[in-house]
């Protein structure tokens, strides 16, 4: 059976889209049967075309939120392969990735920037370090392999999500932050 893994960033070299498409030719060379779907728009759009040539791949640009949405809920596994670019710059908090959760497909990630504020290796999701190509491969198969990890890191990952991120805890906390900042401006 096909498994489908999704991608979701800028076409630009800090996404990492390369170092995705080089571990899933390892793993097609191995024999496993992948769809790969990364969706972003950007200037490596062609480079990517040409260097997954072989591959079932599919690179969508354009698409609505509804697509993008669609994409998750098909997807066996996600991977943020974010890397730090030329200039020094990071991922930020990688919000793909708590998408990712919220549809509960599992998630692999570099450790790149506030990336391990929401990937939590072996409890969130897998982190790798940057460019880990070998690494991101095997961790691709441990997850499509191993059914009884990927449905405990999925469940992890959006009890998580929903405990730390979700709207309605994230405005409670905002709104205790502004209240403690009025309470000391009062005392004041």
């Amino acid at each position: 059976m096909q498994s489908r893994i999704l991608s979701v960033g800028r076409l630009v070299p800090r996404k990492g889209h390369i170092y995705l498409i080089d571990a899933v030719k390892k793993l097609v060379a191995e024999g496993m049967d992948i769809k790969l779907v990364i969706v972003g728009f950007g200037p490596e759009k062609e480079r990517l075309q040409k260097q997954a040539e072989g591959l079932d791949c599919e690179i969508r640009s354009g698409i609505s939120e509804e697509e993008v949405n669609a994409e998750y809920e098909k997807a066996d596994l996600f991977v943020l392969p974010s890397i730090t670019d030329r200039q020094g710059e990071k991922e930020g908090l990688g919000l793909v990735s708590l998408e990712a959760m919220a549809h509960k497909v599992p998630v692999i990630a570099f450790d790149n920037g506030g990336i391990k504020e929401v990937v939590i290796d072996g409890v969130t999701g897998i982190l790798l370090p940057e460019k880990d190509i070998e690494g991101l491969a095997a961790a691709i198969k441990r997850i499509i392999s191993d059914r009884e990890l990927r449905e405990k890191l999925t469940r992890q990952a959006f009890d998580y999500s929903q405990k730390t991120f979700a709207t309605k805890v994230l405005v409670a906390q905002q709104s205790a932050i502004y209240k403690d900042i009025l309470k000391q401006k009062a005392v004041a």
